[in-house]
Order: C-alpha cells, then sequence, then structure tokens
C-alpha cells in the first residue's frame, strides 16, 4: 500500500510539473520614452501616450509624459500594442505592430508636429469671433473633422446625437428635426442652423431641412453647437441655441477625395472633393454628392386613395393632369454641389466666394400632412470679406419647390422665395483686457408662393429685419471674465423696438475648469406661416356641402383653411342674439 501511494504521489507530481511546463508564462515590461515638439524640439508635458493591445483591444494602459516629454508605462504583459501619442494642438502619431518580448524593457520615442489647422480648443459660434471654449460665454459642444470623418452619414444632424441638450428626431432615412433644450416639432425652426455664418434654413419657411445642406461630410471642418439663447448676438430666431457648420479651407486641405458606399434600403453614395491652390494667393475646391434609397414606410389615413392635383389661382383651384392613385414615392434621391474661391489679397485682407446647390425628391412631413418633395432646389450665392477685424459678408438663399404637392388634399406647392442678407462686423480693442464685437444685420426675406402657400396674403408678406449689437468682453483678471451684449432690432411687421441684453461671468479657476453665470433674454419673430399662411387643408372634409343640393341643385363646398394671424388680429362681435359667425361646431344659442 505504501509503494502504490509513493508512485501514485510521483505520478502526480510528474504529471503537475508537465502542466507548468505547456502553460504560457506571462511576463511583464516596461515601454518608455520620450514625445517632443518635432519643430522646436521640446519635450511635450502632459502629453497622453496610450498602449492598446491588438489580441484583446479592451486592454489599454495609459499615462502621461512629465515636465520634460518623457514618459514609462510599467508591468505591460508579452504581446503586441499599438501605441498612440496625443497631445492637444499637434497631430497625433500612432504606432502600430510593437512587440513587448518578455522581460525586455523597450524603448519607443515620438516626434509630433503642430497643426495649423487644428481648432480643437477654438469656438466661432457662441461670440461670433475665435476664442477658446473654455472661455466662451456659453455652453458649447465641438465636433472636430476626425470625428466627423470617422462616420459616414446622409446628414449634418448624424453627427449631433449624443451632445448635451440636443434633441435629434430622426423622421426618414435623410429627414431629422433637431432642438436644443427642447420644444422639438415636426417642423422645427428653433435652432439657428449656420454654414460658414450663412443662414441655412430654408428662405421663407424658416424650417431647417438639414437633408437640402448641399455640405457634405468629408468637407466638414467642425460643427459647433451653442446651448442657450443667442439673440444677443444673432438676432431673432436663436432663442434656443446656435449649430454651425464650419467646413474645410482649400489652402489647409489640398488633394482629392472620392467616396462611395451603399448599404440597407438600396442606399447608394458617392461623393468627391477636390481642393488646390495657385501661387499661394487664390485657393479653390469643388464638391458633389449624389445618393438614393429607399424610405421607412409610413402611412397617413387622412390621404385619399385616389387624388386630383390642382393649383390655386386668382379664379380658383385649376386642375393640373388627371385623378390618379394616391401612392407614396418613398424613393429618395438627391444630389447636391458646392464650389468655393479664397483670395488672400494681402496679408490682412481675403475675400472668399461660393456658391452651392441641393436638388433632392422624398417624403417631406409638414403641419398639415405629409408632401410629396419633387425636385425641391435649394441654392445659394455667398461672398465674404475680411480685413483685418473687419467682417463683412452678403448672401442670398433661393428656393424652387419643384413639382411637390400635399399628399392629403393634392393642392401644388409652389415656393420660390429668397432671403437676401447683408451683414458687418469689426472687433475692437483698446486694451489687452477690454475687446468690443460691434455689428449691423439686415434680414429681408422675400416669399414667392403664386397664391399656393399665402393665398391672398401673397402680394403683401415682405419681412423685413434690420438689427444692430455690440458686446464687450473684459479680462478681469487671470480666473475671472465679464461679458456683457445688448442688440436691437427692428422688424417691418411688428410695432416696437425688440432688446436682447447678455450678461456672463466666467471663472477659470484652472486651465481645463471653468464655471459661468450668465443671463440671456431671446426672441422669436411670428415667421411666414405664422402671418401670411392661407392654404386649403381639406375639400369639404365633413360632406357639408352635399345637404345644401336639394335647395340650390348643386353641392357648394364648405373647404377647411388654415390661415396665419393678420395685422389687425382676428375680431368677433358676439351678443344676446349668438356670434355673428356660424360653425358646424357651434350651437346656434351662444348659452346652450
Amino acid at each position: 500500500m505504501l509503494g502504490r501511494s509513493g508512485k501514485g504521489c510521483a505520478l502526480a507530481i510528474t504529471l503537475f510539473a508537465a502542466v507548468l511546463l505547456m502553460a504560457p508564462v506571462s511576463w511583464s515590461a516596461a515601454l518608455s520614452g520620450r514625445v517632443w515638439d518635432g519643430s522646436l524640439g521640446s519635450g511635450l508635458y502632459s502629453a497622453t501616450v496610450t498602449a492598446e493591445s491588438v489580441d484583446a483591444p479592451k486592454s489599454m494602459y495609459q499615462v502621461k509624459a512629465d515636465e520634460n516629454g518623457n514618459y514609462q508605462i510599467d508591468n505591460l504583459p508579452a504581446g503586441v500594442y499599438d501605441v498612440t501619442f496625443f497631445f492637444v494642438g499637434y497631430a497625433q502619431k500612432i504606432t502600430r505592430g510593437v512587440v513587448v518580448n518578455g522581460s525586455d524593457d523597450k524603448t519607443l520615442d515620438a516626434s509630433l508636429m503642430p497643426r495649423a489647422i487644428n481648432l480643437d480648443a477654438i469656438s466661432v459660434s457662441a461670440s461670433r469671433s475665435p476664442e477658446k471654449v473654455l472661455e466662451a460665454p456659453a455652453s458649447v459642444s465641438v465636433m472636430e473633422s476626425e470625428a466627423v470623418e470617422s462616420r459616414t452619414t446622409l446628414t449634418p444632424t448624424e453627427h449631433l446625437k449624443g451632445l448635451p441638450a440636443v434633441d435629434v428626431a430622426t423622421t426618414g432615412l435623410n429627414q431629422s428635426n433637431v432642438a436644443v433644450r427642447g420644444f422639438n416639432n415636426i417642423f422645427s425652426g428653433s435652432l439657428l442652423a449656420l454654414t460658414d455664418n450663412r443662414i441655412a434654413r430654408v428662405p421663407s419657411l424658416r424650417f431647417n431641412a438639414y437633408n437640402f445642406i448641399p455640405t457634405i461630410n468629408s468637407d466638414i471642418e467642425r460643427i459647433e453647437v451653442v446651448s442657450g439663447p443667442g439673440s444677443a448676438l444673432y438676432g431673432p430666431n436663436s432663442a434656443s441655441g446656435v449649430m454651425h457648420i464650419v467646413t474645410k479651407s482649400p489652402f489647409n486641405s489640398q488633394g482629392t477625395t472620392v467616396s462611395l458606399g451603399g448599404g440597407q434600403r438600396d442606399l447608394a453614395l458617392g461623393s468627391f472633393r477636390h481642393a488646390g491652390t495657385h501661387n499661394n494667393r487664390i485657393g479653390y475646391k469643388i464638391s458633389g454628392e449624389y445618393y438614393r434609397g429607399d424610405d421607412w414606410r409610413s402611412y397617413d389615413n387622412e390621404e385619399p386613395e385616389f387624388i386630383q392635383l390642382y393649383q390655386l389661382s386668382a379664379s380658383g383651384a385649376v386642375p393640373v393632369g388627371d385623378t390618379t392613385l394616391n401612392e407614396r414615392d418613398f424613393q429618395i434621391d438627391r444630389i447636391a454641389g458646392e464650389a468655393r474661391v479664397d483670395f488672400l489679397i494681402d496679408d490682412n485682407t481675403s475675400l472668399i466666394v461660393n456658391g452651392g446647390f441641393n436638388r433632392a425628391s422624398s417624403i417631406e412631413l409638414t403641419g398639415l400632412g405629409a408632401a410629396q418633395a419633387i425636385d425641391w432646389t435649394y441654392s445659394y450665392y455667398q461672398a465674404r470679406l475680411r480685413y483685418k477685424d473687419l467682417f463683412v459678408q452678403g448672401f442670398v438663399n433661393m428656393s424652387d419647390a419643384g413639382d411637390t404637392y400635399l399628399l392629403r388634399s393634392g393642392q401644388m406647392i409652389i415656393d420660390k422665395s429668397r432671403l437676401w442678407v447683408a451683414q458687418v462686423q469689426h472687433k475692437y480693442a483698446p486694451s489687452e483686457r477690454l475687446s468690443l464685437i460691434y455689428g449691423l444685420d439686415g434680414l429681408f426675406t422675400r416669399p414667392n408662393t403664386e397664391a399656393t402657400i399665402n393665398g391672398s396674403n401673397e402680394d403683401n408678406d415682405d419681412i423685413d429685419e434690420i438689427g444692430a449689437y455690440v458686446q464687450s468682453d473684459v479680462q478681469l483678471d487671470e480666473k475671472f471674465k465679464f461679458v456683457g451684449a445688448l442688440r436691437v432690432d427692428n422688424n417691418n411687421r411688428l410695432e416696437d423696438l425688440v432688446y436682447s441684453p447678455r450678461a456672463a461671468l466666467a471663472y477659470q479657476p484652472t486651465p481645463e475648469h471653468n464655471f459661468r453665470f450668465t443671463y440671456n433674454r431671446a426672441y422669436s419673430t411670428p415667421d411666414n406661416n405664422n402671418l401670411y399662411l392661407d392654404i386649403l387643408q381639406a375639400n369639404d372634409p365633413f360632406g357639408i356641402g352635399s345637404s345644401f343640393a336639394p335647395v340650390l341643385g348643386y353641392s357648394p363646398d364648405i373647404d377647411l383653411w388654415v390661415q396665419g394671424v393678420p395685422e389687425t388680429g382676428f375680431h368677433w362681435r358676439s351678443g344676446d342674439e349668438g356670434p355673428s359667425f356660424r360653425s358646424s361646431f357651434a350651437t346656434l344659442d351662444p348659452r346652450g
């Protein structure tokens, strides 16, 4: 028995030793080196060094460089790593396939070059002037080009999902409504949408059709979102916030980019961008995009099975074509293009001229039900002049609704409206601690719907808005900054001037932290739909006209119209004999 036990023990020891020999041995080593400025040679203090395991992507080891740029990652398990070197204001560097063997320490240095176009910590939207995001008098979220380029999208709003205070409601394959600080709706225009300082909404409808913006994904430098009222600088209709798309300069992004893609819903997409320079004084770029796809299916029970398209005129409704089956066309189709030329006249003066267009067909949701948009074209022209601290620009946005019609009523929609804008701004800094920004804005909306949207108001629907503003920026000390602003606007459809004040105190205890105490008052003016809408919603929806047939010999249409509020408002008289109007929803006796 003793002999057998000894043999069993020896066998167990032998098997245990074999297992140890067969099992992998995990060794660790140190990865160290230096990170420095490639142009100056000085070490980059607090540069971030990250080692990510290739075999186990979730295994990451990260350290900060010391004041001389030296770093060291201790106890790094043997394996293959991708090492990333990052420092704000410098081009990121990634060294792939770094092998760490056994207990042998590894040395890996990195030279980072400054990026002149990297504006990670700079915003131009909060104060209409470049400033650090942490020093801005409002909460600003910035989506940089690296993040934009890593994600292929059909509209810029896809990049806004997940940003603080931003609500994105997707209504189709390429349609969405965006709001900041709530109050989203199907025809939202509460967020002021800008592209390179240009108002990007549909001219007279004040509707942010983001799928109409012709800027392609690869041409976006960054997207800034200012959360909170912006009327003090941007004027009316920026009460909820500002979204600003900044595109790339041809001087800093030369070359040609071609992108092809596809996906579910039979989506096919192609885009291109080319930029170059001439004599270092003229920069140019051109871009274009086309995509098509099958939109999500949705239906409306209020849409009739058969439909007769018609156009309103002074003599009434004029039929267009024959009565046809009313079927939604879910095929989306879009083509867009932009061109821009930059002139560097001298070291202090630059001129930028650009234009773009977008033509789209899709289902567009409105407050009157869905519309079948067919070849709706949106286009613009813009010119910007900058001389030292003086900025002057003018642009025009144009809309042509093509063959669009409402799916509930069959009414053709004609919209050939224009928005003309002229702006001038100057910055003056009498001292290092005080700077002033002041300017003038003129917005001139010229609706042209040929009575299809504005009806009887067609000849009296122009809107002129002129505003002036001034903002002071006072650096109280190294940590405190005060910002005060005041704007006054005159709208030719409002009796009184409108004032928009702003005050902000920013406290920055460290370079990475900021506290803001702000006060803003903003407002929105009544838009074209509020004032001038005069459109047929439904033709005799309750069949009331048929009840008059025995007396009149025919059935008159008792139609349902949607109207804006006239300048004098709505007035009805009511007394003991009852109201002076008759409605199928009201009794003859006002008391009963």
